[in-house]
């Protein structure tokens, strides 16, 4: 399906290159409203924008990677006048590129943690305050369970 209403196209082609809604929709000279209205009830608008969104994506992604890499030039300012350049780079965004490009080595949300010979952890708990009845009902519980083992 091909997207021929001129205002349609000029909003995609627009959210294309910026990935802003709004500012999209100013360049094509409609409001934010008109594009969702366009989307709830065109489904080649939809389909059009949603490949807009991937293309505005992978620009995003670029000059993310790019200013990981390279930097950005900054100017220097001492005294409120200009006295040089340096080139800034963000850990924090080359942090977020990892996690996305290679998330099993990166995502430090995840934590999995394990005890001995990687089996799971035992804690030790203080049953000191335990009548012998309520350790023997614990002790058959456990052995139930196929938990525990004693020493």
């Amino acid at each position: 399906m091909k997207i021929t209403h001129p205002k349609k196209r000029a909003l995609i082609a627009a959210y294309s290159e910026c990935a802003n809604v709004t500012r999209a929709a100013q360049l094509a000279g409609v409001t934010r409203d008109q594009h969702y209205d366009w989307k709830r009830n065109d489904e080649a608008y939809r389909l059009a924008f949603a490949e807009a969104m991937l293309i505005a994506g992978d620009a995003l992604e670029d000059e993310a990677v790019r200013r990981a890499q390279l930097g950005v030039v900054e100017a220097v300012y001492q005294g409120g006048k200009e006295v040089g350049k340096r080139r800034r780079f963000s850990d924090m965004l080359m942090l977020h590129l990892l996690k996305g490009f290679k998330p099993e080595k990166y995502n430090t949300d995840r934590h999995e943690v394990s005890g001995p010979a990687q089996g799971p952890i035992r804690h030790a708990l203080d049953l000191s305050g335990l009548s012998e009845d309520e350790l023997n009902a614990l002790e058959r519980i456990a052995s139930k369970l196929g938990v525990g083992g004693g020493p």
